[in-house]
């Protein structure tokens, strides 16, 4: 999982506020170029706080990618059919997990930048659900191959625009950790699983 990316709310109240908050949401595709302009910037400029201390990482990653994302929507899709199954206990304390396992995963990937720059190449409708887009871009760095990377949006109750799933090379991150966490709750169980979740969301990294 690391590998693979290595190469790498708002409450409505009233008519009048929700058509404000429509009116202001940004489209998915400057979402990514401003996420993505905002996060190369940080680790550029503080890529020695990085080298001294790793949870700036988790930091930037907090401040840049966490509050664009649908971890509710991701973290029902991660569990598929084994959400279904939970109490909303369990589906909050699972959610909560995720996120850690989430940041710690991009962080990690992170560690590796080096001057990568982001062309976004366009925005693909659904023509099946008109609240989901994918918007397409590459990765390019010096030396290297380019990456694809597709960013799969929902749009939000509020109109405001998050994502669910990212797609690296045409590997999908949801589909991935959905493999990886089903076959533990196969081995352990979910409440085996979830422990053996905090305990890696522990480690140092």
């Amino acid at each position: 999982m690391q590998a693979m990316f290595k190469n790498i709310g708002v409450v409505l109240i009233g008519l009048l506020f929700s058509m404000q908050v429509l009116a202001a949401s940004p489209a998915p595709d400057e979402i990514v170029r401003q996420v993505t302009s905002d996060l190369f910037a940080q680790l550029k400029t503080q890529k020695a706080a990085i080298q001294h201390d790793s949870n700036k990482l988790v930091e930037i990653v907090n401040s840049t990618i966490i509050p664009h994302t649908d971890l509710y929507e991701t973290s029902k899709r991660v569990l598929a059919k084994h959400w279904r199954d939970l109490t909303p206990a369990q589906q909050q304390s699972f959610e909560k997990e995720f996120e850690k396992l989430l940041i710690r995963t991009y962080a990690v990937s992170f560690r590796n930048y080096d001057n990568q720059v982001v062309d976004i190449l366009e925005t693909r409708a659904n023509p099946n659900n008109p609240n989901t887009v994918e918007v397409r871009t590459v990765i390019k760095e010096p030396g290297k191959s380019n990456l694809a990377v597709n960013y799969r949006f929902l749009k939000e109750q509020d109109g405001t625009w998050k994502v669910y799933d990212i797609n690296v090379d045409n590997v999908s991150l949801v589909s991935s950790f959905r493999t990886q966490i089903g076959d533990a709750i196969a081995r352990e169980g979910f409440d085996g699983m979830l422990v053996n979740m905090r305990a890696k969301n522990a480690e140092k990294f």
